[in-house]
């Protein structure tokens, strides 16, 4: 059985090396992996759904600092919290995801030129990805920054 599962890699590799679509590729070679391990295939598809809606990491470990470090958290505290880190992790995937070129954007844009006979490597989408990338850290630190007193702005 884990065998069934190991073979996913080389199923991936196979599917780039051959140009398929990216988007199938991935999509496709998931939905074997979730099936030869066991899972069924509805089970399978709403996980892969639910894992983009629920893969929020930041939020809950600045809650939980927070509640460490104010000890009396108020709902509105935690909402404010919340709100930050959301912005925080949208800026983060937004325009930092491009500056790797196996990430999902950087595929389906090849994808979409190479349908339209334009070819183009993802590295050199990722390079031309880099000053947008930095800018936006740049920008967004710097609005994490100013924000001078968070006790103020917890309690306040």
């Amino acid at each position: 059985m884990e065998w069934l599962l190991l073979a996913s890699i080389p199923l991936i590799v196979l599917g780039f090396a051959l140009k398929i679509n990216p988007f199938l590729v991935v999509t496709s070679v998931g939905i074997y992996a979730g099936l030869v391990s066991g899972f069924d295939f509805v089970k399978v598809v709403s996980d892969i759904g639910k894992s983009f809606v629920d893969n929020r990491l930041i939020a809950p470990m600045a809650e939980a600092a927070a509640k460490l470090k104010f000890k009396n958290l108020t709902h509105k505290d935690s909402q404010k919290i919340k709100a930050f880190s959301a912005g925080t992790d949208n800026v983060a995937v937004f325009f930092g995801e491009d500056i790797f070129i196996a990430v999902h954007s950087i595929l389906f844009i090849k994808a979409f030129y190479e349908s339209n006979g334009i070819i183009v490597e993802p590295l050199h989408l990722s390079v031309w990805a880099i000053p947008t990338g930095i800018l936006a850290l740049i920008i967004h630190c710097s609005r994490l920054y100013l924000i001078k007193d968070w006790k103020k702005l917890i309690k306040g």
